[in-house]
């Protein structure tokens, strides 16, 4: 569920993004940094939030979350818009998505 905020999930969408919005490629690749920084920021909170409500609700809400970032995506028409997208969608899918994945047991036969 993390794809749509990952670079490889992002990244074929640059160019007809930039074309769209009549960005350089080079505004857009700004945008997805600075939304890339803005979106990390909860992380610590997201973490400790899961922490007490626990993973199932977490994920319901964070993937609900992750659903409304595709479609502040899907609305951006300037480069703000875009940065607040990509803010969204990265903090929703890797800023709280991927930190409430269940740990793996790593050990063998045990």
């Amino acid at each position: 569920m993390t794809t749509p905020g990952q670079t490889y999930g992002v990244s074929p969408f640059f160019d007809p993004v930039a074309h769209d919005l009549g960005l350089s490629r080079a505004a857009v690749a700004t945008a997805y940094t600075l939304g890339t920084l803005a979106g990390v920021l909860p992380a610590p909170f997201v973490g400790r939030w899961i922490d007490r409500r626990g993973p199932r609700v977490a994920g319901v809400l964070i993937g609900l979350a992750l659903a409304v970032a595709c479609v502040v995506m899907a609305s951006s028409n300037s480069a703000l818009s875009l940065t607040i997208g990509f803010a969204a969608l990265r903090g929703a899918a890797i800023g709280a998505l991927s930190v409430g994945e269940p740990a793996r047991d790593q050990s063998v036969g045990s």
